[in-house]
């Protein structure tokens, strides 16, 4: 009797341990970036030894739920929603209202995420190490994905974001390409023309100029995720 319930309590505890886990990893403590809330009002940064470097050198994943309550303020600026890259210290203000002045000046993103001056568009930026030295070929980058960009070393890709509205936004490189989801549903996907190029600098977040609104339920993961978790998230 004392055997059959010593071997209960050993498989209790084996399930709460495992159950433990899952919670752990399942709400970014485990290799992720978490943050519950971001407030657009309230700049922050994240040291680069607090973020795992993506577990293949390249690909990683993002998943957020974003709020715009006001893309008004700080009308016809770029306005700064977060990035991995340029160094920045707490008192700099980011007054771009031209995009190839911005990443003339802030040339290292990995990611770095915009909102557009006039509207809600968000801009996903990413610095590219090219596999072809004939860089100024546009036309190249442009077909036969219309949604394509290139500007210097960054490229990118802009997706509208409902107004006054929670919606899920969750991306995930893999070999060269950008695969972009809003509200569980693959909204692009985007081949770049090299592979990104990782930093090792902090992440920032709504740094002057920003936006009014916030982030919620935040993840970072360095590695792809599969739709399956996408959806996960999106709930």
């Amino acid at each position: 009797m004392n055997k059959q319930i010593i071997i209960l309590v050993c498989v209790i505890v084996l399930i709460l341990v495992i159950a433990g886990l899952y919670y752990y990893v399942s709400n970014g403590n485990g290799d992720n970036m978490y943050i519950e809330l971001q407030k657009s009002n309230k700049p922050s940064n994240f040291l680069d030894e607090e973020i795992k470097s993506p577990l293949d050198g390249y690909n990683y994943s993002m998943s957020f739920f974003i709020y715009i309550n006001d893309y008004v303020e700080n009308f016809k600026y770029w306005k700064h929603i977060l990035h991995k890259g340029n160094e920045l210290r707490s008192t700099d203000i980011l007054k771009y209202t031209n995009w190839k002045e911005l990443v003339s000046d802030m040339p290292t993103q990995n990611p770095g995420i915009w909102i557009n001056p006039k509207s809600t568009f968000l801009r996903l930026s990413f610095k590219i190490i090219p596999e072809n030295d004939n860089v100024n070929d546009d036309s190249k980058y442009h077909a036969p994905h219309p949604t394509k960009k290139y500007s210097g070393d960054i490229e990118y890709v802009d997706i509208e974001i409902p107004y006054k509205k929670m919606t899920h936004l969750a991306f995930y490189t893999e070999n060269q390409v950008l695969y972009v989801y809003l509200n569980g549903v693959l909204s692009k996907i985007y081949k770049f023309k090299g592979n990104m190029e990782n930093n090792k600098n902090n992440m920032y977040f709504n740094q002057p100029l920003s936006y009014e609104g916030s982030l919620h339920k935040f993840n970072y993961i360095p590695y792809p995720i599969n739709h399956e978790k996408i959806l996960e998230y999106s709930k």
